[in-house]
């Protein structure tokens, strides 16, 4: 992670970048290094989320299919502080109308933000 951090630095791009760290120890060294810097976690296991936010984590991800599995997901993570970005995944569509769906869903779960491989089949809220 310290090539990174300091590549950033160099660049001048702390407002730009948005680091997806995957550890509380990366979250905590990297908002030490980059205070202003977006830090988007990507938390081992659900319990992690409380750590993470702690740690400086901007937005916490969880993945579409623990979402579908547990609706207040979302709420509940989100009281930790960081926005909830949710990563459209793992059990994927395979029609267009099944992708607007999924992501209609997430939207109306919470989601702040969604990752996922067809943006153009998100519909507007």
């Amino acid at each position: 992670i310290g090539p990174v951090l300091g590549a950033i630095k160099q660049a001048k791009a702390e407002h730009q970048a948005i680091l997806g760290l995957r550890s509380v120890k990366q979250v905590v060294r990297a908002r030490e290094a980059l205070p202003d810097t977006t830090i988007l976690a990507y938390i081992p296991a659900i319990g992690d989320a409380p750590a993470f936010a702690t740690a400086g984590a901007g937005i916490i991800r969880l993945w579409s299919d623990c979402v579908e599995a547990d609706p207040g997901l979302v709420a509940r993570t989100a009281k930790f502080g960081p926005q909830i970005w949710i990563m459209v995944g793992r059990h994927l569509p395979s029609k267009p109308a099944g992708w607007r769906s999924l992501h209609a869903r997430m939207i109306s779960a919470g989601a702040q933000g969604l990752i996922t491989d067809r943006p153009d089949l998100i519909s507007a809220p």
